[in-house]
């Protein structure tokens, strides 16, 4: 028989066992407790999540189940009713999507604004959803944004979650919850924010309200903010990328001159010109080598009134300039002012773009004919400006008037120009693109342009008008090297009249090939010809191998074969102080 000691010991101990049980099991069913059945702990919502256990929390488990612990607080406020409507499923769907973005202030508070009354209403899903699509596509672009140096190197901004917020602040502003931002807005926007926290550019909600409102406009909004890199392969195999050093700083510029010159937007076909205008004179003015500051030992900033009495002025006389050639009837073949038209007559983006930054760049220098001197640095850059209108008196006056003495002269300076060159160590440079003495004979290209190019006579007119002016007896207009010509008045003379401008280089072995003890001929180009021209100017095989310079651009040393007979064996173009080959023996 088992003693009563015994006996009482394993009661004892069963009873014992059980109240451990029991307590385990309690503490189990604590812990695991679902007072609300919402499919959140007791313990998660009282210790955690901080809810109440004992009325459903949906939005909360639905966070939850999509890792969005962390922004509880937001969704807290739509389960006051106990319910999850599809709004409310919507919303936090929105929120996993994006949550990359969470973490921007403004983004976060402003879901939570939307939220704090309980329920999500239609348009506020829509605006949510507006809104991230806007912040989503900011957090992109500033996270790949960087600056270019001058030797190419690539430059990217620290601490952008600062800038990122700022950015998402500036949309919001400009309520782009209320409809959806373009991507063009959206790079816009980005920028504009990049160039007020990074680039210490003041903040103007008019001037980016106006820049935003182009961007939106849906056929022509992108080319107000088109900063892709020009890429080119050289003759040579080499890679060179020209692209804006600072794409923050020159939307800015873009936002600011369109404040200035608010009917801009009311002309979207000019977009692609202001933008690559802009491009081109910040270059010039910022980071140019032989910018303004070079010769003036000051900086200059976007923000100076030199700087902008430049720009506006120039900006001002491009744009009355075709009402001006329409009513002097001329030739017009390059219509920067037209993106339809221009993307028409050239439609490859490459080419067009470079010619439009060769139409706004600018000399160095600038000649004073009343001092009879050049002058360089920002004087420079506004005494261009304010010669523009000059020079197209100038040049459209001797144009129209075929019985004048500065007609007569133009014209045979033209000649004796090429006669020049033929005797100066381009005599088969000149056979192949005029011909000898009286020049412009068949089987040519210059014979091949002047029947088959309208344009192509009055393009020659302003290098002929510079040239013959020092044949003029009466001295009226002074007169200077031909190298300061060729430097600061042949740009005048061909932007006075809506031309691109540049210079073609080639080089030889002979030190004969670019004059006496000179082995590097330069000469004029004219670009922006229509593409069709080019075409059909290639296509002609009996005028020989033709190099076409960037911009579709035109010159004497074009003539390759020629090059190449006189001793060239390159042939090459320069933009922004870079070389590119056209062609190589």
């Amino acid at each position: 028989m088992v003693s009563r000691r015994y006996f009482g010991v394993l009661v004892l101990g069963l009873v014992m066992v059980s109240v451990i049980a029991m307590v385990a099991y309690y503490d189990y069913w604590r812990r695991n407790r679902d007072s609300d059945r919402d499919g959140i702990k007791d313990i998660d919502e009282i210790e955690k999540y901080h809810t109440n256990p004992l009325k459903p929390n949906p939005n909360v488990k639905n966070a939850v189940d999509l890792n969005l612990e962390k922004y509880i607080d937001v969704v807290k406020p739509l389960d006051e009713d106990g319910i999850q409507d599809i709004n409310e499923k919507q919303f936090i769907e929105l929120m996993k999507k994006s949550k990359d973005i969470l973490d921007v202030n403004t983004f976060i508070n402003y879901l939570k604004e939307k939220a704090i009354d309980g329920k999500i209403t239609n348009d506020e899903l829509v605006y949510s959803n507006n809104f991230a699509k806007l912040v989503k596509g900011l957090y992109d672009e500033i996270s790949n944004f960087y600056f270019t140096n001058m030797y190419g190197h690539k430059i990217y901004i620290n601490y952008k979650t600062d800038v990122i917020d700022y950015a998402s602040s500036l949309g919001l502003r400009l309520n782009f919850d209320r409809e959806i931002a373009s991507n063009s807005t959206v790079r816009a926007i980005a920028y504009y924010g990049i160039a007020v926290k990074k680039g210490d550019l003041p903040e103007d909600i008019e001037a980016v309200y106006l820049l935003t409102r182009g961007t939106q406009i849906e056929k022509y909004g992108n080319n107000l903010v088109d900063f892709e890199p020009i890429v080119i392969r050289d003759a040579y195999d080499k890679i060179i990328v020209i692209e804006s050093y600072d794409r923050a700083r020159d939307t800015w510029m873009i936002a600011y001159l369109i404040k200035q010159r608010p009917d801009i937007i009311e002309q979207p076909k000019k977009f692609e010109w202001v933008n690559r205008m802009i491009q081109q004179i910040a270059f010039q003015m910022f980071n140019d080598p032989f910018r303004p500051s070079h010769y003036d030992n000051k900086n200059y900033y976007p923000t100076d009134s030199d700087v902008w009495e430049v720009i506006l002025g120039f900006y001002d006389y491009m744009d009355k300039l075709p009402s001006k050639m329409e009513r002097d009837n001329l030739p017009v073949f390059f219509h920067y002012w037209d993106s339809d038209l221009l993307k028409n007559e050239i439609p490859d983006k490459l080419n067009r773009t470079m010619a439009l930054f060769y139409l706004a760049s600018f000399p160095y220098g600038a000649f004073d004919r009343d001092k009879y001197e050049i002058i360089e640095g920002m004087n420079a850059y506004k005494l261009f400006v304010r010669r523009l209108p000059e020079m197209y008196d100038w040049v459209v006056s001797a144009w129209k008037n075929r019985d004048s003495e500065e007609y007569y002269y133009a014209m045979v300076a033209y000649k004796m120009w090429l006669q020049d060159r033929r005797a100066n160590g381009l005599s088969n440079v000149v056979e192949q693109f005029s011909g000898v003495w009286p020049f412009e004979e068949e089987g040519t290209i210059d014979d091949f342009l002047n029947k088959n190019f309208f344009a192509w006579k009055f393009a020659k007119f302003p290098y002929a008008y510079l040239r013959g002016r020092a044949y003029w007896a009466d001295g009226s207009i002074p007169t200077y090297g031909e190298w300061d010509m060729y430097r600061y008045e042949l740009p005048l003379a061909y932007k006075s009249v809506g031309i691109p401008f540049g210079m073609m280089y080639a080089t030889g072995t002979s030190r004969n090939f670019g004059g006496p003890g000179n082995p590097t001929a330069a000469e004029y180009v004219i670009r922006g010809i229509p593409q069709e021209v080019i075409d059909s100017l290639l296509s002609q095989k009996n005028l020989g191998r033709i190099a076409v310079g960037y911009g579709n651009g035109i010159s004497l040393l074009s003539a390759i074969d020629g090059v190449e007979k006189d001793s060239g064996f390159v042939i090459y173009d320069v933009i922004r102080k870079t070389e590119i080959y056209l062609w190589k023996k």
